[in-house]
């Protein structure tokens, strides 16, 4: 660390921290918004990118390279989890992260020359963003942890500043935080000649994201956007029906009341509120969500349920059991997403058809690329068809890349 390094960010942040932010006029017709979003037709923008997601072991692999990591299936991994210390800086969520980290970066590196590999972090982040200084020990944390296990970049998965009851001075300081780090990563990068690190951020779909993102000053220190595209749906009390975890397209029934509850609606907002639409990376989910049907005969998406089902969040390979056990399963026309159902039990769930379906998509529209949650949710076994070793990536990556 250059000598004068915390106080000339200290001093950059408190700068920054005096910008007063406008958002665009919120969106008051979102069905229209759609039409015209319709009518854009195809894009120009080139889709290379396929960012896999890669959770962390909570016990030490007993190989160099986990047996769920594929370094060849993405153009991008990203390790999650890390964590915040006490101490406002970028720490490891267990010790022996540290050591897998020396290990298996560079073994996939060989195996993969051309692979990004960075690290995602979140944590209790509420500390951070509650002071310049606190921020300015955060911001410099990062790059002597990133350069010592040789990470191309940073991810920030903060779930959400500013929202469920936090300060709401942390919707801007989140925006003042990428700003720091922006300047701080391109510093080095001048100063080393090393190529600079890339900066993303794991954001929200849901119509939140409207009161905690600064659209116009992510759009500018945020290489690029990870999208969360799924959870648009799952049991809770408050909606205890039966629904999409990931649905691409609105419902016939849903173009009033929940035209904003699905990927296309959530990605065309992110544009329109001023981010690149080369800059996005769409979220796609491997796993699963799970609903007990309050009756088994009423089974279509919107039935009632009474609760979540068996294995809430569980992997791809959760519903192609169900399949095997004389489930039945429906490709819903409107959403275009299937679910398969068995007695009381309804599984919203993504498979080859539907992320094809939604990475030709992403492609036609010319966004920069699809992101996955997660690498290891996705059948690395082949168990579904006794032997295709994850399939929904492969389906995502045959669609972008021909391969």
């Amino acid at each position: 660390m250059m000598p004068g390094r915390v106080s000339h960010l200290s001093l950059s942040v408190l700068c920054f921290f005096v910008v007063t932010a406008v958002l665009p006029t919120a969106n008051v017709n979102a069905e229209s918004n759609m039409r015209q979003w319709e009518t854009v037709g195809p894009r120009q923008n080139k889709t290379d990118k396929l960012v896999c997601y890669y959770p962390l072991p909570d016990s030490p692999p007993n190989t160099t390279i986990p047996h769920d990591l594929d370094p060849m299936l993405c153009t991008h991994v990203i390790f999650i989890p890390t964590s915040i210390s006490a101490t406002c800086e970028v720490s490891a969520a267990r010790s022996f992260h540290l050591d897998l980290f020396a290990k298996v970066v560079p073994a996939i590196r060989k195996q993969n020359p051309a692979l990004t590999v960075m690290l995602s972090n979140g944590g209790e982040f509420d500390p951070v963003l509650a002071s310049p200084y606190n921020m300015s020990r955060f911001i410099n944390s990062t790059v002597p942890f990133l350069r010592k296990y040789d990470f191309d970049g940073f991810d920030l998965d903060w779930e959400f500043p500013g929202w469920n009851g936090r300060p709401d001075g942390q919707r801007h300081n989140f925006s003042v935080l990428t700003m720091g780090l922006r300047e701080l990563f391109e510093e080095e990068a001048r100063r080393t000649s090393k190529p600079r690190l890339l900066l993303t951020a794991a954001v929200s779909t849901a119509n939140v994201m409207l009161g905690i993102y600064e659209f116009h000053i992510l759009a500018k220190t945020l290489d690029y956007v990870n999208l969360m595209g799924y959870d648009f749906n799952s049991f809770n009390l408050l909606k205890p029906f039966v629904y999409f975890n990931c649905p691409l397209k609105p419902e016939s029934y849903d173009k009033e009341l929940f035209v904003t509850n699905n990927l296309e609606w959530a990605s065309q907002e992110w544009v329109r509120r001023g981010i690149p639409i080369e800059k996005m990376w769409i979220g796609m989910p491997t796993y699963v969500h799970t609903y007990t049907l309050l009756s088994e005969y009423f089974t279509a998406p919107g039935s009632p349920a009474r609760g979540k089902g068996q294995c809430d969040f569980c992997g791809y390979t959760y519903a192609c059991q169900m399949l095997k056990e004389n489930g039945t399963r429906v490709f819903d026309k409107g959403a275009r997403v299937p679910y398969v159902y068995r007695g009381d039990q309804w599984v919203s769930y993504d498979d080859v058809e539907s992320l094809t379906e939604k990475a030709q998509w992403v492609k036609d529209h010319g966004f920069g690329g699809v992101m996955v949650w997660n690498m290891i949710n996705d059948d690395t076994e082949g168990i579904c068809d006794g032997k295709t070793k994850w399939p929904l990536i492969n389906a995502i990556k045959k669609t972008l890349f021909g391969v």
